[in-house]
């Protein structure tokens, strides 16, 4: 019995090998055991198209069943694949790559099938490890019996998710610590005042000193705050930008305006493409 299985191989970008599913053409040997062969692998047949029909009704557990006891009655790579597809979509990577791993084994080492499968394997086992392609698309199987699926959802962990939140994390402390020296720079004026009024008075020199100390602790806070609000900024700006460049490789810019003065403190961000 030949079955003819050609794969289109898709980026092993999303649900990985959902279904590179194979393959070329090969005779079907019957399983070593009691009974006929050939009703055996007539057996087989039926148990694999009913486990195709409930994979496309979405039954994966039971179509993982119906494989398995296809298997039970003929040892055949191209179960061994298929039964990786419902496996996939259970999440079940660990049995999946057992599955793959099967039905490469069953191919010659040198040829174009065992290649194919076994790179599948590898993207499945990049994906069960949590590191997962951007883009990831469905591997699908075109041939006379086709094994239609939809994309399987499977989390992504985009390589510059972590940089866009420290980015977003230290330009949000920035703009606070900014804003802290702005609002002391306010609470300030009332002591400037008070020192001015008290050199142009003649205070005592114990009340003019007092009034002083606190002018320049207060001015070296505010400065303290604003130098670390400025570099956060700036560092998280760093990172968004270079996100955005990954992203997108277009021209992209960052302004940034930062005014750090007595009683005016501020950064402008701005990212563009």
């Amino acid at each position: 019995m030949n079955r003819c299985f050609p794969i289109r191989a898709h980026r092993l970008a999303a649900a990985v090998v959902a279904a590179g599913l194979l393959i070329g053409a090969r005779p079907a040997a019957a399983q070593q055991g009691g009974g006929d062969p050939h009703d055996a692998a007539q057996n087989a047949e039926v148990h694999y198209q009913i486990a195709m029909r409930l994979f496309n009704e979405g039954r994966y557990r039971e179509s993982v069943e119906e494989f398995d006891q296809a298997l039970a009655l003929l040892d055949d790579p191209i179960f061994w694949c298929n039964r990786a597809v419902p496996l996939v979509k259970l999440a079940e990577m660990a049995q999946a790559g057992e599955s793959l791993a099967r039905c490469r084994n069953g191919f010659d080492p040198q040829s174009d099938d065992y290649a194919q499968v076994d790179a599948q394997l590898r993207g499945l086992t990049l994906v069960a490890r949590g590191v997962e392609p951007r883009a990831r698309s469905v591997a699908q199987m075109a041939g006379p019996r086709p094994l239609e699926m939809a994309p399987v959802a499977l989390p992504e962990a985009q390589e510059g998710s972590g940089r866009r939140v420290a980015g977003w994390a230290l330009a949000g402390a920035g703009v606070g610590l900014l804003a802290s020296a702005w609002v002391l720079d306010l609470r300030s004026a009332t002591v400037v005042h008070a020192l001015a009024e008290a050199s142009a008075q003649g205070a005592s020199r114990e009340r003019y000193d007092a009034l002083r100390s606190e002018v320049a602790l207060r001015q070296r806070v505010f400065w303290s705050l604003a130098g670390a609000g400025a570099a956060a900024t700036l560092v998280g700006g760093g990172l968004l930008t270079w996100d955005l460049l990954e992203e997108a490789p277009q021209p992209a810019t960052l302004s940034l305006n930062p005014q750090l003065q007595p009683g005016l403190v501020g950064v402008g961000i701005r990212l563009s493409r």
